[in-house]
C-alpha cells in the first residue's frame, strides 16, 4: 500500500499530478485558479483547502469485487475536486461549478441531517452521507460549519466512479476542519465509505473506493478483500487506452490517490 497510512496534505499541485506534455500549468492549475476564482464569487472569501480523488479504469475483475473477489483496477486523472474552507456558521452550504444542473443547497450542521428526496437534488446525498459518518462516530462537538465548492471532470455514469470520486473527496473535508484527517487511517476510510455509499443507494464492492485511496501514479492496484490489500503492480510509462470516455482521443493517464491540498496565502 501507499507508504502514509493517513491521507497527505500539500501544497503544490506538483505532489499530485505528473506533469506529462506540461499538464500542469496548462490544464491543472488554470482549474484550480478557476475553482478558487468561482469560491471567492459565491462566498465572499478565498477557499482554504481543496480535496481531490480520482476516477478509475478496471483492467481486470468486472463486477466481482462485490462477493469478495480481487480485482486489478487502475486510478486516472480524471478526478473530483472540492475547494472548502471552514465557517463559524452552524451550516453547510454546498455549491456546484456546473449551477446549470446542481443547485446552491444549505443544510443545518447537524449530525443526523436528513437526505433528500428529489430526484434533482440526491446528487447531494454523497456528500451528506459523508458528513453524517464522520460527525456520528470521529467529530467532538460541531462548532464549525463548512463552505464548499464542487468541481468534477469524472464522467457520470460512464463506469469510471464518479461516485466513488465524490464521496472520498467528500470524506476528507470534515475531517480536515475536525483536525481529524491524521486520526482516520486509508483502510478505516475505504470500509466506512462503501457503507455509506450503500447507504444513499449505491451497489457497490469496494474496488471504487480502494483504488481512489490508495493508487499511485504509473501502477495499477491488485486489490483483495476480507480483509483489504492493495498490491502494487508497475504498468509501463505510456497513455493508458484501454477504455474510451467521452473524448475517444484523449488518452487516460495512471494517476495519483486521494490527497488534500492546502492553498497557499498571497504576498501581501
Amino acid at each position: 500500500m501507499q507508504g502514509s497510512d493517513f491521507i497527505p496534505l500539500y501544497s503544490s499541485l506538483e505532489n499530485v499530478y505528473d506533469n506529462i506534455d506540461d499538464r500542469i500549468a496548462k490544464v491543472h492549475l488554470p482549474r484550480y485558479k478557476e475553482i478558487a476564482r468561482k469560491f471567492k464569487e459565491v462566498y465572499g472569501e478565498d477557499p482554504e483547502y481543496f480535496s481531490r480523488a480520482p476516477g478509475r479504469v478496471n483492467i481486470i475483475g468486472e463486477h466481482i469485487d462485490y462477493c469478495g473477489y480481487a480485482v486489478l483496477p487502475a486510478a486516472i486523472e480524471r478526478d473530483m475536486v472540492i475547494a472548502f474552507k471552514e465557517s463559524k456558521d452552524l451550516a453547510i452550504e454546498v455549491h456546484n461549478m456546473n449551477e446549470k444542473e446542481y443547485k446552491h443547497l444549505k443544510f443545518p450542521l447537524d449530525k443526523d441531517v436528513k437526505f433528500l428526496e428529489s430526484k434533482e437534488d440526491k446528487w447531494v446525498n454523497y456528500f451528506l452521507a459523508a458528513f453524517r459518518h464522520i460527525a456520528q462516530l470521529k467529530a467532538p462537538k460541531l462548532e464549525k460549519g463548512f463552505k464548499v465548492l464542487i468541481d468534477s471532470v469524472v464522467p457520470v455514469n460512464s463506469g469510471v466512479s464518479s461516485s466513488a470520486a465524490f464521496s472520498v473527496s467528500s470524506t476528507l473535508i470534515p475531517l480536515t476542519v475536525y483536525g481529524l484527517r491524521d486520526k482516520y487511517t486509508r483502510s478505516e476510510m475505504v470500509g466506512h465509505i462503501v457503507e455509506y455509499e450503500r447507504s444513499v443507494g449505491v451497489a457497490c464492492g469496494g474496488m471504487d473506493q480502494t483504488i481512489s485511496v490508495f493508487a499511485e501514479a504509473g501502477t495499477a492496484k491488485l486489490i483483495e478483500f476480507n480483509p483489504v490489500k492493495a498490491t502494487t503492480v508497475k504498468v509501463p510509462p505510456m497513455y493508458l487506452s484501454l477504455i474510451h470516455i467521452s473524448e475517444p482521443t484523449r488518452p487516460l493517464y495512471i494517476s495519483y490517490a486521494v490527497f488534500c491540498l492546502k492553498k497557499k496565502k498571497k504576498k501581501k
